[in-house]
């Protein structure tokens, strides 16, 4: 999962989480969902995201082989079907299928 924002100094940064399932030494499966860190951007355009994303997590040792979804905002960058990050990381990793984070409100 991944988001953008703009911090209290007018630094563009992308927030990067991971949600995988665990096995328990019970034998029992448990999702869970880590924060893995910020990124910060120069440019916010949908080449620079994939690249930023797919960069950070290699780094932090994720395999990316095994992403099965990704989690994103409906923004045109993010979710665009033809050129946005969800459109350029499926091109890459065939199995990591697109799911659009919806806001929750009470």
């Amino acid at each position: 999962m991944a988001d953008e924002t703009t911090d209290c100094g007018g630094i563009e940064q992308l927030a990067i989480c991971v949600r995988y399932v665990s096995e328990t030494e019970r034998g029992t499966f448990q999702v869970c969902e880590d924060f893995l860190g910020f990124a910060k951007l120069k440019v916010a355009n949908a080449e620079s995201v994939t690249k930023k994303i797919l960069g950070k997590m290699s780094k932090w040792a994720v395999d990316l082989t095994k992403l099965r979804g990704k989690g994103l905002d409906g923004a045109s960058t993010m979710s665009g079907h033809i050129s946005g990050v969800q459109a350029r990381i499926t091109e890459k990793l065939l199995r990591a299928k697109y799911f659009t984070l919806v806001p929750v409100t009470a």
